[in-house]
């Protein structure tokens, strides 16, 4: 397998006072492709450089990078299906933006948006479980509604969302493996908890959670098989990552990783 890293340096630091709000957020999810994973997290994400390759050269592959104050972290995958990955990273969204593109064009679909204090970051690859991959910008966060709605006249379902700054980034795609997608936001821990057993009443999986303009966004579908699934909350890290490793050892794997507030 081919590894490609393109990462610039610089990351900023916010106070331990806003650090102190958020969570750590787990989804995990049985009956995935994934024999083995870890995850890494470092406070820059330069530093976490290494430590990925290591793993492309091991065959494994990044499936999630999500950034908390003071945090970086990734999970790294085995038996994932894909083939080659680029981690491009950008401090003025022009320029993400023309590099998300250079990258498309060369085959590449986008499957990851972060943004880390001042810097957009994207994680692409060749292969996997998602085609025909593209990312929308805009400002108001009521054209995501209708950018999802025009999108999915065309069969084209949305699989990651990201807000800072004062932008919105969307991605979609053509190819995604799961049915049925609906999503909506909730304002805080103990509606995203009813949401959340609600919808897996009706079979429904939860695909991503993302914390953007102070409120829980979630994207929900159906699988062709109804996976067991499970999350995990944790304030601090090093208890986060312990119950990430003993859901592990029962068999779950790590679908979603995200930090918000309660």
């Amino acid at each position: 397998m081919k590894r490609v890293i393109r990462i610039v340096i610089g990351v900023c630091l916010l106070s331990s006072g806003v650090y102190a709000e958020f969570f750590y957020l787990g989804v995990l999810q049985k009956e995935t492709q994934y024999r083995e994973q870890s995850l890494l997290s470092r406070v820059k994400l330069t530093r976490l450089e290494k430590s990925v390759e290591d793993a492309w050269r091991h065959g494994m592959a990044v499936t999630d990078i999500s950034h908390a104050p003071r945090r970086w972290s990734v999970v790294l995958s085995s038996d994932t299906g894909i083939e080659e990955q680029v981690i491009m990273r950008r401090r003025l969204m022009e320029d993400f933006r023309k590099g998300v593109q250079h990258y498309l064009r060369q085959g590449y679909e986008v499957v990851n948006v972060e943004n880390g204090v001042g810097e957009w970051v994207a994680l692409l690859q060749k292969g996997g479980s998602f085609h025909g991959t593209q990312m929308v910008i805009f400002r108001s966060p009521k054209a995501l509604e209708k950018q999802i709605e025009m999108h999915k006249e065309n069969g084209v379902y949305l699989i990651d969302v990201e807000q800072a700054e004062g932008y919105w980034a969307a991605l979609f795609a053509k190819e995604v493996p799961f049915h049925s997608p609906r999503h909506l936001f909730v304002s805080d821990w103990e509606s995203l908890e009813s949401e959340v057993d609600k919808a897996w009443k009706h079979s429904e999986r939860l695909v991503n959670a993302e914390y953007v303009d102070d409120r829980w966004f979630l994207l929900f579908a159906h699988y062709t098989h109804t996976p067991s699934q499970r999350y995990i909350r944790h304030a601090d890290f090093s208890r986060f990552r312990a119950s990430v490793r003993k859901a592990w050892e029962e068999g779950y794997r790590l679908t979603d990783l995200a930090q918000g507030r309660r």
